[in-house]
């Protein structure tokens, strides 16, 4: 028992010197950085120390498995091992920990990136656009339709939530997009029977189609169309009008009273497909 207790503690004193080194070494790797570059270092650094903690821990834990095996005759654990043991416990939910955290900010990264390079190529596919004029072609049509109503196109994100952006900038309330495609998909949820038809009419099981649109609906960027448009004029009491270049002038709701939320489709606005707009006043 008492070389178990002397090999212990040695192995101990070891890792307290692996963890004075690694901090020594952290401490000039994050001399002189600054910004993204000394986030970029602790990131690295975090992920080596979270690998340090959790070899540490298996040590600790070979260690003990043999002193099981050594001392499997005696009436129980001393409390040098108990300690030992809660220690290592400690130890090794720290190390989980870290892991856990350091996979997550690696994802959180991971979506950074991929929202950036889909920024940089829907502004690359939008240039070729306007380089083509047909966008150019589209907005001014639509902006001549909008013209009796003193309106003109209003920019929104397209990132697939664009359709819900429009509306809610149209509100003008302080909702936001998420809590529209929330409403939109309670509201096509508790009347099945007038939206089914709409979105999963030719599936082999119309009500399995209908119940995953609804939740891509909910929880997803997915893109909306006319049944959303019907959906939210419906569950929002407001009619719901759509400008368009080669379309004729479209309201949802129009039963409703109050005015009117105006919003713009296009064809050719972005690359990545069809995309709503809202509208503002002409001078604005």
């Amino acid at each position: 028992m008492a070389s178990q207790v002397s090999a212990l503690d040695a192995l101990r004193a070891k890792h307290a010197e692996e963890l004075e080194a690694f901090e020594a070494e952290a401490a000039q790797m994050r001399a002189g950085k600054s910004g993204k570059k000394k986030k970029e270092v602790n990131f690295e650094i975090d992920r080596h120390l979270a690998d340090l903690q959790y070899r540490q821990h298996e040590e600790l834990e070979a260690l003990d498995g043999d002193a099981e095996t050594e001392d499997d005759e005696d009436a129980g654990p001393s409390a040098a091992e108990a300690a030992a043991a809660k220690r290592a416990e400690e130890e090794a939910a720290e190390a989980r920990r870290k892991a856990k955290a350091e996979k997550k900010r690696a994802k959180k990264a991971s979506k950074a990136r991929e929202a950036t390079e889909k920024e940089k190529r829907i502004d690359d596919e939008t240039a070729a656009l306007e380089a083509s004029s047909e966008r150019k072609f589209e907005l001014e049509a639509i902006n001549a339709r909008l013209a009796p109503e003193r309106l003109k196109v209003r920019e929104v994100a397209a990132d697939g939530h664009c359709l819900y952006r429009s509306v809610a900038d149209q509100l003008g309330d302080g909702s936001d997009f998420a809590r529209l495609r929330r409403t939109c998909a309670e509201h096509m949820a508790s009347h099945r029977d007038d939206f089914v038809a709409f979105v999963a009419l030719d599936a082999d099981d119309p009500d399995a189609a209908f119940d995953d649109h609804v939740r891509k609906i909910r929880d997803t960027a997915e893109w909306g169309g006319q049944p959303e448009l019907l959906a939210l004029a419906r569950a929002l009491r407001r009619p719901i009008r759509v400008h368009a270049r080669d379309a004729p002038l479209l309201e949802m709701g129009a039963e409703f009273d109050g005015a009117p939320l105006v919003v713009a489709y296009h064809r050719h606005y972005y690359a990545l497909g069809e995309h709503y707009n809202s509208t503002e006043a002409a001078d604005a």
